[in-house]
């Protein structure tokens, strides 16, 4: 019996446990988290099931689950916003939360929700659950979930519900379609989701281009692009040059690739895709993820 716990005194403080942080469901290292706008919750799909985010889960063998996290209508910072890259504080009035109903904002330090697309979004400051409304007006509110008392907060940080189930997946990220012009922002909010996934398993798309977009436009998505592949290496997947390649209609589709543009066959408005456009972009972001290994 003394030998053993002269045993154990030598080789369990050798012995390193893994961490809560660390240790991860299997089957939740495989599943992944698409964030994004519109084009990543397939506006003008022709259903669900020809979003890119499905059509990629079921490319993998076996077949994996993603979550589609887009939000049409979202610049960079609102989605690396509500993906908790970027945290959100509020100015209320006081420094307090009502006991009921409306709680006016007078500023925030991001711009949380864009103009255009879901312009209420649930979560909490604190303990306090409610939502985070964007009125006609552009102006703000936050409107409790349930009567209560008075609450007083500082720093008043809304959190976004949903980040929790996308912690420690395989991260997919497509921004920047709606501030296409805002380079140095989108490259900023690109870093600050990298930085919040946590892990190295995350993937960067490429902004596409739209038909009406002007040379100067062009040049500004170019540039981002280039920043973009030059800073993420292997991690970042060129959409749009697979797109400018995949065009079903060569006399139709000319006048658009010679400015860059997204064919039309692929489209199916001036910027959004097709379900063959959807199906391409998916395609793309399941190669690169079996070839990282994940």
């Amino acid at each position: 019996m003394r030998l053993l716990r002269i045993l154990a005194a030598i080789f369990l403080p050798l012995i390193t446990l893994p961490s809560v942080a660390n240790a991860q469901n299997p089957e939740d290292s495989r599943e992944i988290v698409a964030w994004g706008d519109s084009l990543t919750e397939g506006l003008h799909a022709s259903s669900p099931e020809h979003t890119y985010p499905f059509v990629a889960g079921k490319l993998f063998s076996p077949p994996r689950t993603v979550l589609n996290r887009g939000v049409t209508g979202q610049k960079s910072t609102a989605i690396a916003a509500r993906q908790g890259g970027l945290p959100v504080f509020l100015q209320l009035p006081n420094n307090e939360i009502a006991a009921a109903g409306d709680t006016a904002i007078q500023s925030m330090n991001v711009e949380a929700i864009s103009r255009g697309g879901l312009q209420a979004f649930e979560g909490h400051i604190g303990n306090v659950e409610g939502t985070l409304n964007r009125l006609p007006d552009a102006s703000f509110v936050f409107t409790r979930k349930s009567q209560g008392t008075a609450e007083t907060c500082g720093p008043c940080e809304f959190e976004f519900y949903g980040n929790e189930e996308a912690a420690g997946k395989i991260t997919w990220i497509w921004v920047g379609r709606n501030n296409a012009a805002d380079g140095r922002r989108i490259e900023d909010d690109v870093d600050a989701m990298v930085k919040h996934v946590g892990h190295d398993r995350f993937l960067i798309a490429s902004i596409t281009t739209r038909a009406s977009d002007k040379d100067s436009r062009l040049a500004a998505i170019h540039q981002v692009n280039a920043n973009l592949q030059n800073k993420y290496g292997d991690r970042y997947v060129d959409v749009l040059s697979i797109l400018l390649q995949s065009g079903t209609d060569k006399e139709g589709d000319a006048k658009f690739l010679k400015r860059g543009i997204v064919p039309k066959s692929l489209r199916s408005d001036d910027v959004h895709l097709n379900d063959l456009g959807y199906s391409l972009v998916a395609k793309a972001f399941v190669d690169r993820t079996n070839k990282m290994g994940w």
